[in-house]
């Protein structure tokens, strides 16, 4: 029997057996997907151009200057012991869409600062002259790796797009086929988990669980035991953290396993390249045989590298706006991301610059997909890590009465308010009661004064802050870190800032590389700063957030901040670091603009911290 035989007759049998999988020791497998999509939705903006929908979709935007249509990213469970030879992807007849549509094209993203500074280069006119877009209607994206399972990403486009007579097409069914064959292993993989939760983490992750069921039904993914909570900190603030770490280990604080390491051990004892690799190491094995699934960074790392206490990870991206003639590149944006994805080195080649898209296991991408969830008490001394853990406590323990969501948003560009970017996320919120303060309510200058954020913050009536507008290293909703002082809450919320550098944990204040501040950044100040006031949890930008001027609303990092909401909402991850490290999994990762903005929202605060929402 022929190869190309075996496979047909390994086809048929998938057919057969409804997508059940199929094992071969010598020539691997087959994996099958049928993906369901509705009719599309078409949405007319005010400057005539068409927006469409079709559910369970995100809006493509990555390419520019071209037609913004639905996009999903195929999931497919492998074993981590073969590898895809072979990607087919077949569609059911094209379906016309009535009528004729001017489709919104992507536009190059803008920073939420005002003092953006860029390398200019000599513009590239992009070619669009595709009579039909896109060219093809799938886009293999590569392996990554959770808990020890290979999950293969497909790009799917149901949608087609006739840019000469501007008509429409989609495809209701689209069928994708994975042909594999055996390897062995990639030592920087991680082993299989044997815990029963990451079990289910990863059937949750993938489109095909029946094959991940098909190939591990052996008793040892059937086992349990008590998850691990780790804060990795100094020796001279390890009695401040001891407090939370007692919390933890109450059935009111989760009742984990909980342990308070040294930085000054872990560095004597784990090798690497520097300290966080070291540190990287340590919770790899802490992850193998502890169990550790929590890890707080427990204190600040300002300045370079070689100047960290408790270190962050500084990541390379790059973006480059055709229509502005920009290019914005930074080679150290701090990314507490790579402590929790712990397949490959992110850095293969091993230069100086980490997370590149070549920098993962065999030449492919890094690895995104966090095995442990990480946060980060960005304190220096013990007084700001009281006063953090201190908020923290209360804030699972003492629950705002009243729940309600506050949305900040600020006037962003000529005619592009921030409004109706937060107004899309808060459908996605439930019925969570809100409270809105949107520069666009207060013309004829569309600017409301800071007092009116800190009279509304002081009311304790909000668990959850919603912020997007420009912000700067120590600023964010219009306040000043000193401003932060005149809070008077006593119970502490939970903000999401979309904002520029307003999460510069490292304190660089700019695009420039030498460019660092004596004082802490906003995320700091309202989280560490001033006692019990302020902000219990904060996400927030370590560099440049991003935005697409007039009405993209569904694009940058409004995208990322929506993912987050879903991932709350709709798939039940309250826990902070479990929500804004998996909803970027959802995130176009292959961009440029997208790995720029899912490296730099990081967690200030306990990621086992759980929000309380309707």
């Amino acid at each position: 029997m022929t190869e190309e035989t075996k496979g047909r007759c390994l086809i048929a049998a998938c057919l057969i057996s409804s997508l059940m999988f199929l094992a071969s020791a010598s020539f691997g497998a087959v994996y099958t997907q049928i993906y369901q999509f509705e009719s599309p939705t078409i949405i007319r903006t005010d400057d005539g151009t068409c927006i469409i929908e079709i559910s369970d979709t995100w809006q493509n935007d990555v390419l520019p200057n071209r037609p913004i249509l639905p996009a999903r990213i195929a999931k497919l469970f492998i074993p981590a012991d073969e590898v895809v030879v072979d990607t087919i992807v077949t569609t059911s007849p094209p379906e016309a869409v009535e009528g004729v549509y001017t489709v919104q094209r992507s536009v190059p993203a803008s920073p939420f600062s005002l003092f953006s500074s860029v390398n200019t280069y000599p513009a590239a006119a992009p070619a669009h002259s595709f009579r039909t877009f896109p060219p093809q209607h799938f886009i293999m994206r590569g392996s990554q790796y959770l808990c020890g399972a290979q999950i293969v990403r497909v790009e799917l486009t149901p949608i087609v797009y006739n840019q000469e007579d501007s008509t429409l097409q989609y495809y209701r069914q689209m069928t994708v086929k994975l042909v594999t064959e055996s390897r062995e292993t990639p030592s920087a993989i991680m082993p299989l988990s044997s815990m029963k939760t990451d079990y289910q983490r990863i059937l949750s992750a993938v489109d095909n669980p029946h094959d991940m069921l098909s190939a591990h039904l052996d008793s040892r993914m059937k086992s349990e035991a008590p998850v691990r909570h780790v804060i990795i900190t100094t020796r001279k603030m390890a009695p401040a953290f001891q407090t939370l770490s007692d919390f933890r280990a109450t059935p009111l604080g989760g009742g984990f396993v909980t342990s308070v390491v040294a930085i000054e051990d872990i560095e004597a004892a784990y090798r690497g390249s520097d300290l966080a690799e070291k540190v990287r190491n340590f919770i790899r094995d802490s992850y193998l045989n502890d169990n550790t699934r929590f890890v707080i960074m427990g204190g600040d790392c300002d300045r370079l590298p070689a100047e960290q206490t408790i270190p962050t990870r500084g990541a390379y991206a790059t973006y480059y706006s055709w229509a502005e003639n920009a290019f914005w590149e930074d080679q150290y944006i701090p990314c507490d991301l790579y402590f929790g994805c712990l397949d490959g080195t992110w850095n293969a080649d091993n230069d100086h610059l980490w997370g590149e898209p070549a920098d993962g296991i065999d030449g492919g991408d890094i690895d995104w997909y966090p095995e442990v969830f990480v946060g980060r008490i960005a304190a220096d001394n013990l007084m700001e890590a009281s006063n953090h853990i201190e908020k923290i406590i209360a804030f699972e323990t003492a629950p705002h009465p009243s729940g309600q969501t506050l949305l900040v948003g600020e006037m962003l560009y000529f005619r592009t308010f921030s409004g109706d970017r937060l107004d899309w996320i808060y459908t996605f919120m439930s019925d969570m009661p809100k409270t809105v303060l949107y520069d666009l309510d207060h013309p004829p200058f569309y600017r409301w004064p800071k007092s009116d954020v800190i009279t509304l913050l002081d009311t304790n009536d909000y668990s959850w802050v919603n912020h997007c507008g420009h912000s700067g290293y120590s600023v964010s909703m219009k306040l000043l870190n000193t401003d932060v002082a005149m809070l008077t809450n006593s119970n502490p919320f939970f903000l999401y800032s979309q904002g520029c550098f307003c999460g510069s944990i490292d304190s660089r204040k700019s695009s420039d590389s030498e460019d660092y501040a004596a004082s802490d950044c906003f995320g700091e100040a309202i989280t560490c700063g001033y006692g019990d006031r302020g902000a219990a949890a904060f996400i927030g930008n370590s560099r440049y957030g991003w935005y697409e001027k007039y009405n993209r609303i569904r694009a940058a990092s409004n995208l990322a901040h929506e993912f987050f909401v879903r991932a709350v909402f709709e798939q039940g991850m309250t826990q902070l670091g479990v929500a804004n490290q998996m909803s970027k999994l959802d995130l176009p990762l292959s961009n440029e603009l997208y790995r720029w903005i899912a490296f730099q929202t990081n967690l200030l605060g306990d990621p086992a911290a759980v929000l309380s929402v309707p």
